[in-house]
């Protein structure tokens, strides 16, 4: 009869066995699959789906930085898809360290979530139709011989409404031309665009950065909270450089 001891350990190896192997194999699929969806997207062809496998491949590789930077192109494509909203949201649960926090007015802050379920291309089409409407409803009450304090109403209205979407249009606009997403474990920001020069604050993968400008392989970069630095061109990938954001 086998001993106890030779059973448990058994049973705990087959356990994790279970546990182990799924694992191993969804990681040996995504490493073949990752370069056949890489070629699609050089050959020319970019969808939300794809930019979303290729960021679960990523992820489960452990490349948190590429996985957090794909899922971001996907939502630029199908920002509504829970799947990647949901996927994007664990890998950034596995950062080393999060963004630091950009300082705006609340109402902003809200104003800029409520329209993270708008793609660039719907905002900007919500804000010309309020624009061409408010700017319709001044014309018509110009002209118009009963109604004038109605349409005055409905056109302040609309005005309003221009204005308000304004806001996030501008912040979707600046993020399609210069945000980027660090895909180094670590860099350090220094002051000058030289590797010998003092650090002025750590990157983690992962962390989003906006590019300034870049020269001879560095990039000068601004973190959300507005701290400037220079980083190796190599730490990191401009979210729109190769997905089509409109």
């Amino acid at each position: 009869m086998p001993s106890m001891n030779w059973i448990k350990n058994s049973a705990a190896i087959f356990i994790i066995c279970i546990c182990i192997c799924p694992a191993l194999l969804a990681a040996e699929e995504c490493g073949k699959a990752l370069p056949e969806y890489e070629s699609i997207l050089g050959s020319g062809l970019k969808s939300g789906a794809l930019y979303y496998n290729i960021a679960n491949c990523y992820l489960e590789k452990g490349q948190v930085g590429k996985a957090i930077l794909n899922y971001k192109r996907a939502m630029y494509l199908i920002p509504r898809d829970s799947a990647v909203r949901i996927n994007y949201g664990y890998a950034l649960s596995r950062m080393r360290q999060r963004d630091a926090i950009a300082k705006r007015p609340h109402f902003i802050a809200l104003l800029n979530n409520a329209f993270n379920f708008f793609s660039l291309k719907e905002t900007v089409l919500t804000f010309l139709i309020c624009y061409y409407l408010a700017a319709a409803l001044i014309i018509m009450r110009k002209f118009a011989r009963t109604h004038r304090f109605a349409l005055s109403g409905i056109s302040i209205l609309f005005i309003l409404a221009t204005v308000i979407i304004a806001i996030p249009m501008s912040d979707k606009i600046k993020d399609a031309e210069k945000e980027a997403i660090i895909i180094s474990r670590t860099s350090d920001a220094k002051m000058e665009p030289a590797s010998d020069a003092s650090s002025i604050f750590p990157l983690y993968e992962g962390m989003k950065v906006y590019i300034i400008k870049c020269n001879g392989g560095w990039c000068k970069i601004k973190r959300p909270d507005n701290k400037i630095g220079w980083i190796s061109e190599k730490d990191l990938s401009m979210v729109t450089s190769s997905s089509a954001h409109l």
